[in-house]
């Protein structure tokens, strides 16, 4: 595997993580609970 294909496979799952740990902070500075299912 070279670095280009490496790249291309980390791509999506960092977007995925960051977009998880914006939702993580979102729900702490708000206190509302968009990134999970439950409520508080």
């Amino acid at each position: 595997m070279n670095i280009e294909q490496l790249i291309l496979f980390l791509t999506p799952v960092v977007g995925i993580g960051l977009v998880l740990l914006a939702l993580r902070i979102h729900d702490r500075i708000t206190g509302f609970p968009f990134g999970k299912g439950k409520g508080k």
